[in-house]
């Protein structure tokens, strides 16, 4: 088959056995009281040539004035049913035309299981391809056809994966791109690494597997990772095969790399080089996204965000350059649709959201957090909107943004960097990674050689020590800036969590020695070699992990950004935030007076749409709201539901009252507050309430000090 032909969206796996045209078929040994129940005519008249039925009393008709030719059986794997369950065939139709007598053949295409199950869908695909007639007098027709052609045929059996990135097949695993299929060995010292080229000629990847021959077929998921590699030969990879990073030079390179990456986030702020190293080990979180997934229920987010124009989507493409992706696979500017297909064709590495705006694109707190715990999402069948298809989450987000959120769900869920411009690292660093693209990827290709020599059962064990470790320390910060504010703060359990998966990510790939001192300690722990350890050396051990954990610089600088990251949360309301931006770009003349207006009678008016664009231009690079929320909180402002109008109309010096028929809000004077009126102008009106307010405050505290009780 040729490339151009393969079906969009569809990666194959084809099984060993070769596909044979009904010419090298053994004879038919029937007689002519057992005809075959189908029979093809090929002829040169148009009205003889095609396909009949042969009925049991010996007659025969016409159903199909056409022949049609079975390629492959492809077998789809089910994500609501978690088989391999659903059956395609790819087809190829051929007719006579009537005029010059000679042989058409239409493009390759697909036979849905929805449309063997209907004579009328059956129909309309073949008149669709060719212009053909189907004749059949029952649905079960077309299947006991359709048996009959593949036994005619004997086509490929195709195992379809509609995703790039980590796939597993037959206890095997192997790491799927455009123009490479590269096989993750079990033991990398006795099993080599395959790195598998396309067949020239059909575009087929041979599966290197123990006893097994399979194929592997990309379709046009595009775009699809495509690595940096040297010509093929014989069909591999082998100059690449032969560059991997292995012993001290592979660790010399990742720390190199890890270096790098905190450099470039840091830039003049030398205490910031955690961060990158965070980053850095969010793209690492490949080698145990498995693990942290069974440990915590959920995966882990990164949102980077900050002002237009700082670098952001470069430091995109260094990560992407790392999996052999381009920055053509980002998605942009996000709607729930088009992140779900990047979600369900990529799997276990990070997939992208660029110019990411929460709140817009229909992702509702609902759908992030299926995401995050990488449940999947009944969504309407495309063939039968009755019926119910099943959206798959494979992957992790990394989102970068102009804006901050301040939404619980973003919060909680996502590791969030800020990227500025004056804060980061100079030209330099980003120089490096670009001359570097070649040694990046080779780098990705080492650690999957290496993938399964990582101790897997330590890593979940390390997951809930380095998550309780966590807690300890950002529950001490966290009573310590209590006692200096008197304010209680609060860090959710799935923060630390977070932040516990991208430390011990760093301690098992840039730090293997303490690994191996924390296998040791295991071994000399269990109960077979309890009485060559004295307790007072144990304990020592113990201490002596305790201590290696927690002075680490990504350690520390987990603790202070998780404990300030809850002493952020309890600060500012949204609304509040929101006000206080109104209240700033008043102040600088940022904000059009024509958008708003006081009324003897109505109290604040406001036009609505006009506001927000001004304050999402002016909020580029900081705290971002959703829209919805300060709007609920707006209307609740008004009991009787009278906030909201469909006219806007302000006070004009010239022209005096102007109404315009646009959506805005008039909110009465009784209800508003004094951040309220400092926002819109009314600074003067805002000191007198709040004197009111601390008056009656007082006056009421007089009233009523008899009353006060001890507390005991």
């Amino acid at each position: 088959m040729s490339s151009s032909n393969t079906r969009e969206g569809s990666l194959k796996l084809l099984s060993s056995n070769t596909r044979n045209s009904p010419d090298d078929s053994e004879p038919s040994a029937l007689s002519d009281t057992q005809k075959e129940p189908f029979e093809y005519i090929d002829s040169s008249d148009p009205l003889d040539f095609g396909w009949y039925r042969n009925e049991t009393d010996g007659t025969s008709r016409r159903i199909g004035t056409f022949d049609i030719e079975i390629h492959s059986k492809i077998i789809r794997y089910n994500p609501e049913t978690l088989k391999w369950d659903s059956t395609l065939y790819e087809c190829q139709v051929s007719w006579l035309t009537p005029e010059s007598r000679t042989l058409t053949q239409s493009e390759l295409f697909v036979l849905e299981p929805e449309d063997l199950l209907s004579k009328k869908a059956f129909q309309i695909q073949i008149f669709k391809h060719s212009y053909q007639s189907a004749r059949f007098k029952s649905d079960d027709e077309i299947l006991f056809f359709m048996s009959f052609l593949c036994n005619r045929w004997q086509p490929q059996t195709v195992y379809e994966f509609n995703y790039y990135g980590f796939i597993e097949h037959h206890g095997y695993k192997f790491y799927l791109t455009r123009n490479a299929l590269i096989n993750i060995p079990n033991d990398h010292l006795r099993e080599p690494q395959y790195i598998i080229a396309p067949n020239p000629d059909s575009g087929l990847f041979p599966m290197v597997a123990a006893d097994t021959t399979f194929y592997v077929k990309p379709g046009r998921i595009e775009p699809a990772p495509l690595l940096d590699l040297l010509p093929a030969k014989d069909g591999f990879h082998t100059d690449d095969e032969h560059q991997l990073f292995t012993g001290n030079e592979l660790r010399y390179f990742t720390d190199t790399v890890r270096d790098k990456f905190g450099e470039l986030i840091a830039g003049q702020q030398p205490e910031k080089k955690a961060e990158g190293y965070l980053i850095f080990s969010y793209m690492l979180s490949f080698l145990f996204f498995d693990e942290t997934y069974d440990v915590f229920k959920h995966v882990v987010f990164l949102y980077l965000y900050g002002e237009p124009s700082t670098g952001k989507g470069q430091l995109s493409q260094i990560m992407l350059n790392f999996f052999g992706q381009s920055f053509t696979d980002v998605d942009s500017n996000p709607t729930l649709k088009s992140a779900e297909n990047k979600l369900a064709n990529h799997s276990k590495i990070p997939v992208i959201m660029d110019e990411f705006v929460p709140g817009k694109g229909k992702i509702t707190p609902q759908v992030f957090n299926m995401w995050y715990e990488l449940r999947q999402r009944g969504v309407s069948a495309s063939h039968d909107r009755s019926k119910n298809a099943w959206s798959p989450v494979r992957s992790q987000l990394m989102f970068i943004s102009n804006y901050k959120p301040t939404e619980d769900h973003f919060r909680s869920r996502c590791i969030m960097i800020e990227y500025a411009k004056e804060k980061r690292g100079s030209v330099h660093n980003l120089w490096w990674f670009d001359n570097h693209k070649k040694e990046m990827q080779q780098l990705f290709l080492s650690l999957l050689y290496k993938f399964n020599d990582f101790n897997r059962k330590l890593f979940k064990n390390e997951l809930l020590w380095i998550k309780r470790l966590l807690t300890e320390a950002v529950e001490e910060e966290l009573e310590r800036r209590s006692d200096q504010e008197g304010v209680r703060f609060q860090i959710k359990d799935r923060q630390i969590e977070n932040m516990a998966a991208l430390i011990t990510v760093d301690l098992f790939v840039c730090r293997p020695s303490d690994v191996e001192f924390a296998e040791f300690v295991q071994q000399s722990l269990e109960e077979d070699n309890k009485h060559t350890v004295s307790p007072e050396d144990r304990q020592e051990m113990q201490q002596l992990l305790r201590e290696n954990r927690t002075s680490t610089e990504i350690f520390r600088y987990g603790v202070t950004f998780l404990a300030n990251s809850a002493e952020k949360e309890v600060h500012q309301t949204p609304l509040q935030q929101f006000l206080a931006s109104i209240e700033i770009m008043n102040d600088n003349g940022e904000l059009p007076k024509r958008y708003y207006g006081w009324n003897s009678k109505d109290g604040l008016v406001m036009y609505w749409s006009g506001i927000w664009d001004a304050y999402t231009n002016y909020n580029k690079g900081r705290e971002y709201i959703s829209q919805d929320i300060v709007r609920e909180e707006i209307e609740a402002l008004d009991l009787h539901g009278k906030a909201k109008t469909n006219y806007y109309s302000y006070e004009d010096p010239v022209k005096g009252t102007v109404q315009e028929n646009r959506h805005g809000y008039h909110l009465p004077r009784k209800n508003l507050t004094p951040s309220w009126l400092r926002a819109f102008g009314k600074r003067e009106e805002a000191v007198i309430m709040m004197k009111q307010q601390s008056k009656q405050k007082d006056e009421h505290i007089v009233m009523n000090g008899s009353k006060i009780e001890p507390p005991f």
